[in-house]
């Protein structure tokens, strides 16, 4: 038999790769055993837009208009166990910031009977100030940090994120976005 005809018959039945005949292990989740062993908090930035873009519009004049309009930051909070996700839409994330959302995320979670142990973030300055740490330790929680260039640490945070800027950034009227905003400039909001 020719190698092209060999090949097509591999192909036909999907095993025309290397890859195919030793099949990629899966990837090991791993659970906590009871809420708020771990909450996994990371922040990501938003472009921020101050009209309906054109794959809503489909209109394309004046988009240029708008850029440079500055940034936005997604903090976020997920418990280990149950995948219970809290968010919130800050101007920045320096450290107040970051202080703020952490005791909206605790009150958060509290307020859904989950008591928390320990708080796992990345090597960001405002995780790493020396008042962070500390108010975690008044609070009786074990910081942890993630080891500097291994995003496989904040692996559920990066799972869920693109769903949330999905929903905040592709809204058929920004009337939502921008009441989410001014209310989380307060810090008193739960999105």
């Amino acid at each position: 038999m020719s190698p092209a005809t060999v090949s097509r018959i591999l192909q036909r039945l999907g095993i025309n790769k290397l890859s195919a005949l030793e099949p990629a292990e899966p990837v090991r989740r791993y659970e906590r055993e009871r809420p708020g062993e771990i909450i996994h908090i990371d922040i990501k930035k938003l472009g921020r837009f101050e009209q309906v873009g054109h794959r809503i519009t489909g209109d394309r004049k004046g988009q240029s208009n708008s850029r440079g309009v500055g940034w936005e930051y997604l903090h976020l909070a997920i418990d280990d166990h149950s995948r219970v996700a809290y968010s919130e839409i800050l101007p920045d994330e320096k450290r107040r910031s970051c202080l703020s959302f952490l005791f909206n995320a605790l009150r958060f979670f509290r307020a859904h009977g989950v008591k928390v142990y320990r708080v796992m973030t990345d090597n960001g300055a405002s995780f790493r100030s020396r008042r962070y740490p500390k108010a975690l330790r008044l609070l009786k929680i074990k910081h942890l940090r993630t080891k500097a260039l291994h995003a496989e640490n904040q692996r559920q945070g990066r799972a869920l994120r693109p769903n949330l800027v999905t929903r905040v950034g592709l809204r058929p009227s920004l009337s939502h976005v921008r009441s989410t905003r001014s209310a989380s400039a307060g810090l008193d909001a739960s999105i």
